[in-house]
């Protein structure tokens, strides 16, 4: 694009613009099937580990890997990717929100 055809009021109003809320409702998705593909692999080593300790599973290395935590915590709710496809979709609903009072208050858009 060239900036230097348009006159600067549309340059200036497509920066005060910006990108919308689309790019950020795509991260959110992302971020949400990344949560999704993580809690899926985290609940199917979490049965895989406790199929193995409960059968030829032994010994002390074996019974630390049953009780700890390493993959799990990637499914936690408030952590990872699945908080952040919350804020990243509460973020474009606050900026939508604000930006239509806004709109409203301005008075624009009345006949």
């Amino acid at each position: 694009m060239n900036f230097s055809v348009l006159p600067p009021e549309v340059n200036s109003a497509r920066m005060f613009a910006g990108a919308g809320s689309g790019p950020t409702l795509t991260a959110a998705a992302a971020w949400g099937r990344l949560a999704d593909e993580l809690a899926t692999a985290a609940s199917s080593f979490n049965s895989a580990t406790a199929t193995l300790a409960g059968q030829s599973w032994l010994g002390r290395a074996a019974t630390a890997m049953a009780a700890g935590p390493p993959v799990h915590k990637l499914a936690h709710p408030g952590r990872g990717p699945r908080s952040a496809r919350g804020r990243a979709g509460a973020r474009s609903g606050r900026r939508l929100r604000s930006r239509a009072r806004s709109h409203r208050a301005s008075g624009a858009g009345r006949d």
